[in-house]
């Protein structure tokens, strides 16, 4: 149901701001993103007329926050995009969170003029990204 859904919002004329918080985008219980989600992530940022979305309360790992940082490069007209509590801890290293891996993409995006990244595990190490 979310990719016809994401389809549709990404061509309707009108709508500028989108919230699918907390709607189950994002990891499986595997710890990995499904095509779902990045199928979704693709037709969200594509839309002509979105400028601010709300993606909080969706659990992304390290593939879908690279994913979305390398596509708010390529395809964003965004301005303001919450990602309030959406990481997961790194199974690699518990104390990282999968947050960094979207940071390490904003220095090349143009678009966004606000963020919002509270209550992602986030601590001093985010700082170096």
């Amino acid at each position: 149901w979310q990719v016809p859904l994401c389809k549709a919002i990404r061509i309707h004329p009108s709508i500028r701001t989108l919230s699918l918080a907390d709607t189950g985008l994002g990891t499986r219980s595997s710890g990995d993103e499904d095509d779902n989600t990045m199928a979704c992530i693709v037709e969200l940022l594509s839309s002509k007329n979105i400028v601010h979305l709300d993606l909080s309360w969706n659990c992304f790992g390290s593939v879908g926050f690279d994913f979305l940082g390398q596509k708010l490069i390529e395809l964003g007209i965004l301005e303001k995009l919450d990602l309030a509590h959406c990481s997961t801890l790194s199974k690699k290293s518990p104390w990282t969170s999968s947050m960094v891996h979207l940071l390490e993409h904003l220095r090349d995006n143009k678009s966004l003029r606000k963020l919002n990244i509270s209550g992602n595990y986030l601590d001093f190490r985010a700082a170096l990204v």
